[in-house]
């Protein structure tokens, strides 16, 4: 089975909820969908009783790994713990640099303190 595949399963699956449950707020699911004046992609599309696409996604097969996208799926164990120490380590250089910078716009510690703890929960939002 290849992506394209299960997304049209998920698709099928989807459009036989939606004919069930005629009160969610779609009209049906559709695989392979580009946007207006767009030659993006995308995978799955949910269009509103308007038809208009409303929610999208991306699929991907769990036991492919290597390149997607922009991201290099790790699989081996310590191909996974490499990966975890480099984000580590840029989490930390990360935080340490925002530190710095915000050192040099004030000398009030509690100031810097509360900037610092309303900043970094904004960088972690997906």
């Amino acid at each position: 089975m290849n992506e394209l595949e299960l997304t049209a399963d998920i698709a099928s699956w989807i459009n036989e909820i939606l004919l069930k449950l005629p009160s969610l707020p779609f009209a049906r699911a559709k695989c392979e969908q580009t946007g207006r004046g767009s030659r993006k992609r995308r995978d799955l599309t949910l269009l509103d009783k308007g038809k208009r696409g409303v929610l999208t996604g991306e699929v991907k097969l769990p036991y492919q790994s290597g390149l997607r996208g922009l991201v290099r799926v790790p699989h081996e164990e310590d191909e996974c713990l490499r990966v975890h120490r480099e984000y580590a380590d840029f989490v930390f250089k990360r935080n340490r640099q925002i530190v710095e910078l915000i050192e040099e716009r004030t000398k009030d510690e509690d100031l810097r303190e509360k900037i610092f703890e309303e900043l970094i929960p904004r960088f972690c939002r997906y």
